[in-house]
């Protein structure tokens, strides 16, 4: 039996991204915390993330309202394993990181 989808949105129904029932999500907060949470698939327009039933476009609110947003887990890490190949291809080659510009940072 194939994984139910769960849609996640903006507070406008515009469509962010869709994970399978079980994946997780990050939430970050206002204040840079990562929280990962677990989701599972309760119908077309319900979901629970974590412990928390949620109407799609209530928990999209929700995090609007408080600042934070919210990715699947597997973006984050695709991510994190891209910054990790680059890095380690910088010190294979004797590579050193761009300094920061001065200007862009006033």
């Amino acid at each position: 039996m194939e994984k139910k989808e769960i849609r996640f949105i903006d507070p406008h129904y515009r469509e962010l991204f869709r994970i399978k029932d079980g994946e997780k999500i990050i939430i970050t907060t206002e204040r840079g915390e990562k929280l990962e949470r677990e989701c599972h698939y309760i119908d077309e327009y319900h979901t629970q993330v974590g412990n928390y039933p949620f109407h799609i476009c209530e928990f999209a609110e929700c995090m609007q309202r408080n600042g934070n947003t919210y990715e699947p887990k597997e973006k984050q890490e695709r991510e994190e394993e891209q910054r990790q190949g680059w890095e380690k291809h910088r010190e294979k080659n004797g590579l050193k990181p761009k300094a920061k510009n001065k200007e862009r940072e006033r």
